[in-house]
Parts: structure tokens; C-alpha cells; sequence
């Protein structure tokens, strides 16, 4: 039996109804695309609650949506170009029906299903969103399994040929950061502190957490059977919010003390008392679970592990296991806007001349070199100290000098093989 005695009426609406699935499908793909979540407030009042939520579920799942509604165009494209085609040969002959459905597929395709639908979805997102929803629906529950296998697939050769996706994202952050220091002064609209910002913002593409964690040297830890009296002393002395508790010795951390808690409930006791009397407190009650989290996770990671745990506080580990330090959600903030506190900087970079400056080992080589117009490299480490160490391969002496680069160090500070403060002096200006 051949085409010619079947209808052809059937064919031809069979190939109109592709074509407009195609349309459909390209209309809600582009409105995903070019819909951001700021428009969502101008969803209409009479949209009814579930269309809301469909809408915003079709935003937090943009990428596997778009990644079925593709499969699902390509399929449907490459039918109704197959049926198409196969009418056309049998009407016409095969070299005159194979160019004639070239040609005028082509045409209805471009016009029909990807100018025009596409052109109306970016002027009408959420309208189009809102009256397609079910569409996506259908094409997403049913081609979901073979975007995820196609996703899957895509990754596998991805790493096969070492092609690393955060390499592109650094340097997309290198092209942004030259246009925004490239730019003329009095062109900006932003002004260098929001320029900084910025620039802090892309270095997060390449940092990790051991870039900006609190060594663990420097982490203040309590022990489960800490006193009041000690307990006290911590707060009073220092200013961190969020204390790791440990059980046996230091490596073994049970927990993290919220001093904000515990004070809220010890000031319904008798708290004097309870200090005088030099009394223990059972920390067991006002410790929270901690998190453990790789030092080499990005900051841009830990930032969403952080939002997702609804937590502020992590505990560093290497690849052993073994605890490296810790990392607040305030440690990221600082990062990104500098430090909030004038008085620390002064500390930190003290002035002796033009060229010479008595610097912590603690500080970032990336803020150093922000505040004082200096180059020095920071590839070998974050900070000064990490820096210091990993160039010279060894602990230097006190007062011992040697040179990086452009710059002379001579190590000022030192207490317990830990560089402390160290005298840089720019050389060959």
C-alpha cells in the first residue's frame, strides 16, 4: 500500500500538528531562558495559585526542563521533516519532492516554529509560561530519564577530555574583571568600592575555602567538661559566636557551642553563683551537630552547603580527615567586602616608609596587594605566611631576609615555628 491511498489530508495535518508542537516547544524553551525571577512579581492576580507555583517550579529546574523540551523539539523536528519528505517523493518524485520539502520545510520551520513563537515568548515569558504548563509537564515527565542519561553522557566525555567547566567559568571572570578595570575612570558607573566588590565577587570562581579558613592553630576550642568559670573567660575574651566543643582531645570535635544560646539560657539561673562555685556545665545541651566539609570545596559551594544546612559554621578536614580549621558564613562576607573593622587593618599593614611596610603573615595577599597597588604573586599561597613557606620550601629564621620577585621580605615575628609579622619592602621601582 502506498502513500497515495491513504489520505493525505491525515499526512498534512499530522505534519501541521508537529509543526505546532514545534512552535510550542520552542516558545516555552525561550520564555524559560529569558524569564529571570525578578519578573515573577508581575505574575497576574487572576493566575491561579497552582500556575504560580508551576512557574516558579519550571525556574528552579530551568536546566533538566530545557534539556527535555530540546530532545523533544529535535524529535519532532526530524519526524515531520521524515514525513514530509517521504509524501513529497511520492507525489512528486524523489529528486523534485526531495528538493520542494527541503525548501518549503525550511521556510514553514524558520517562520513558524522558531522566529515567530520565539519572538512572541520573549515579549510574553510568563504568559506564554502560564499557558503552555502543562505541555512541559507532559514533555518533561516523559523525555526526563533520557536528558538525565544524555546529561550523564555529556559529563563523561566532559572529563574524558579534561574539559573542566570551572576553568571556562574562570576565565569568563577574567574577561568581566579586565572590561571593569579597562574602563575610564569618569565613564563608571560604579564607584571603585563596588568595583572591588565585583572583583571579589569573580575571584570566588577559583577560591576555596582553605584560601580564607581559620587555621586550626588559631580556631579556640572547649572541652565538653569546660567549667563556667572558663566558659566565662572565652566570652568575655573573644567575640566568636560559634565555638567547636571537643570530647577526649582536640582532633575529636562533638559539636559547636552557639554562645548566643547558651547565655540566653543561662541568664534565667543563678549565673554568679554558679561561676563562684566553679562549677562544671553540661555543654551537651546547647551544642549543635557539626559540619565537616573538604578544605578544597570552592567558597561558591560551601556558600549554597552552607544555605541548604541552614548553618553558619563548618569545620575544615583534608583528604584524611584530619581538621584543618574552620569557616563561617562571616568569613566568607569578609571576603567579599573587605574588613568592616578600620582598626584590624591598621594592625595588619603598618607603614614604616614610602616602600616599607610591617605586615601580619595573616593577610590576604589579594587584599595587600588591593590596598597598596603592589604585585606581589599569590599563586603559591593566599596569605603572606603561606606564601612564605610554600616559595622557600621551609620554615624561615627569625630576622632572616630573602627576596620574591619584586619585593624584599625580612621575617620580623616569629613564635613557634609560625610566622607572625613579617617587614616587605618593594625593591626595583
Amino acid at each position: 500500500m502506498t502513500l497515495v491511498n491513504i489520505d493525505i489530508y491525515f499526512f498534512i495535518a499530522f505534519i501541521s500538528l508537529c509543526v505546532l508542537l514545534s512552535s510550542m516547544l520552542s516558545a516555552t524553551e525561550t520564555a524559560i531562558t529569558t524569564m529571570s525571577k525578578d519578573k515573577l512579581i508581575d505574575l497576574n492576580k487572576k493566575d491561579s495559585i497552582w500556575q504560580k507555583k508551576l512557574i516558579f517550579a519550571i525556574q528552579n529546574n530551568k536546566e533538566d526542563i530545557i534539556s527535555s523540551l530540546l530532545i523533544g523539539n529535535t524529535f519532532i523536528n526530524i519526524l515531520t521533516s521524515a514525513l514530509a519528505t517521504s509524501v513529497a517523493i511520492e507525489l512528486l518524485g524523489v529528486e523534485t519532492g526531495t528538493i520542494i520539502s527541503t525548501i518549503s520545510l525550511t521556510i514553514i520551520i524558520l517562520i513558524f516554529a522558531e522566529v515567530l513563537p520565539k519572538t512572541y515568548a520573549v515579549k510574553n515569558p510568563i504568559k506564554t509560561l502560564t499557558k503552555l504548563s502543562m505541555l512541559i509537564i507532559v514533555f518533561y515527565t516523559i523525555l526526563s530519564p533520557i536528558s538525565y542519561l544524555i546529561s550523564r553522557f555529556v559529563q563523561f566525555i566532559l572529563q574524558l577530555f579534561h574539559l573542566n567547566q570551572d576553568k571556562e567559568t574562570y576565565n569568563t571572570a577574567k574577561t568581566i574583571r579586565s572590561v571593569l578595570l579597562s574602563s575610564d575612570t569618569d565613564d563608571r558607573s560604579i564607584s571603585e568600592k563596588e568595583i572591588h566588590i565585583i572583583d571579589n565577587v569573580l575571584d570566588m570562581a577559583e577560591m576555596t575555602i582553605f584560601d580564607i579558613m581559620t587555621h586550626r592553630k588559631k580556631v579556640i576550642s572547649l572541652s565538653k567538661n569546660t567549667t563556667l568559670n572558663d566558659l566565662q573567660n572565652i566570652i568575655l575574651n573573644n567575640y566568636h559566636h560559634y565555638i567547636p566543643i571537643w570530647e577526649g582531645d582536640k582532633d575529636q570535635i562533638i559539636g559547636v557551642l552557639d554562645i548566643q544560646l547558651i547565655l540566653e539560657n543561662l541568664a534565667k539561673y543563678r549565673l554568679n553563683e554558679l561561676i563562684k562555685n566553679n562549677e562544671n556545665i553540661d555543654l551537651s545541651n546547647y551544642i549543635q551537630k557539626p559540619i565537616f566539609t573538604p578544605d578544597n570545596t570552592l567558597i561558591r559551594t560551601q556558600i549554597n552547603n552552607f544555605y541548604k544546612e541552614d548553618k553558619k559554621f563548618a569545620i575544615t578536614v583534608d583528604e584524611y580527615g584530619s581538621i584543618q580549621g574552620v569557616i563561617t558564613i562571616n568569613d566568607m562576607f569578609r571576603e567579599l567586602v573587605g574588613d568592616i573593622f578600620q582598626n584590624s587593618d591598621k594592625k595588619s599593614i603598618i607603614k614604616i616608609d614610602k616602600y616599607t611596610y610591617s605586615i601580619s603573615a595573616e593577610t590576604s595577599i589579594k587584599n595587600l596587594n588591593r590596598k597598596l597597588g603592589w604585585d606581589i604573586p599569590d599563586e603559591y599561597g593566599a596569605t603572606i605566611a603561606g606564601l612564605i613557606v610554600n616559595k622557600l620550601a621551609r620554615i624561615p629564621d627569625l630576622d632572616e631576609s630573602f627576596d620574591i620577585d619584586d619585593y624584599q621580605f625580612k621575617i620580623e615575628n616569629q613564635s613557634n615555628n609560625f610566622i607572625v609579622r613579617v617587614i616587605i619592602k618593594k625593591i626595583n621601582i
